[in-house]
């Protein structure tokens, strides 16, 4: 069984390579450790940069070992937004890096029209005598 003071020390090299791999994405992505933390303290956990930008671990260390790019990045993230609102399924970031094949940008373009135009009859239903 392993002692308390090894579960620390194993516990400590964990958080230092957490550490080495959140700065060089930051590094990397040209971004500033003032503006992040680790929700809920949790090192090794979800990372929030700003309101904007929010991490697992697994792709931190994704993004590093392969160069993604913080635009990449936020393009997938975008995607993937759009994907849930629309109740489409997603992909993770490997797939996409690979070039996955996805939903051109037209065709959420014009499902965003068509929900623009629904809430405008829904709108003016409501408004309506009966």
């Amino acid at each position: 069984m392993i002692n308390k003071a090894h579960k620390a020390l194993l516990q400590e090299e964990y958080e230092r390579s957490v550490i080495n791999y959140l700065n060089a994405l930051l590094q990397n992505w040209e971004l500033d450790s003032e503006y992040g933390y680790w929700v809920g303290d949790e090192i090794g956990g979800l990372y929030a940069y700003g309101d904007w930008l929010f991490i697992s671990m697994d792709n931190i260390i994704f993004c590093v070992k392969n160069d993604v790019t913080e635009k990449e990045y936020s393009e997938w993230t975008e995607y993937n937004s759009k994907c849930t609102e629309y109740n489409l399924r997603g992909m993770n970031l490997k797939a996409w890096h690979a070039g996955a094949p996805r939903m051109p940008k037209e065709s959420f373009e014009h499902l965003d029209s068509l929900k623009e135009e629904l809430n405008k009859k829904v709108e003016e239903f409501k408004h309506q005598k009966f």
